[in-house]
């Protein structure tokens, strides 16, 4: 219990220190690696953990799906916000500067949770922003504290 209040605190502290994250991290975009990993195993513990911290954050704007076969969290738009409005926009145009802009905040704030989990619960967990246009293409993919921008290459 006392590494669940650890983890959930760690995790608040994450969702609240949102700003902007440093070029590197931007940069090492192309290193993360989304397959799934086969000999790793996540308890189901483990995913009701994420899961709970992901919709304590981020439950006003997406709904959190988990698929065991990828290990990916997956942030699902709500339809009829501003922020879905918003996204759809810039997934309209991601390559315009103030949208790409917007994708690696949006990123950025998901990287201390990603590097938590890490740490703290198994590696290989995905966190991924679905695009709001339902094109199969996802905005971004948080792994490990890594992001790839699938929708800016």
């Amino acid at each position: 219990m006392r590494k669940f209040l650890l983890f959930i605190s760690l995790c608040t502290f994450a969702l609240a220190g949102c700003s902007d994250n440093d070029e590197t991290t931007a940069t090492a975009a192309s290193s993360v690696a989304v397959e799934s990993i086969a000999d790793s195993v996540i308890e189901q513990e483990d995913v009701d953990k994420i899961q709970s911290a992901l919709e304590e954050g981020y439950s006003n704007y997406y709904d959190v799906r988990y698929f065991d076969e990828t290990m990916t969290f997956h942030l699902i738009s709500k339809d009829g916000t501003s922020e879905t409005d918003t996204l759809k926009k810039v997934a309209n145009n991601p390559n315009d500067a103030e949208h790409e802009k917007t994708i690696k905040e949006m990123a950025g704030s998901l990287v201390e949770m990603s590097n938590i989990i890490e740490e703290n619960i198994v590696e290989g967990i995905n966190i991924e922003l679905d695009n709001p246009n339902e094109n199969g293409e996802s905005l971004f993919i948080v792994s490990d504290g890594q992001i790839e921008y699938p929708i800016l290459q």
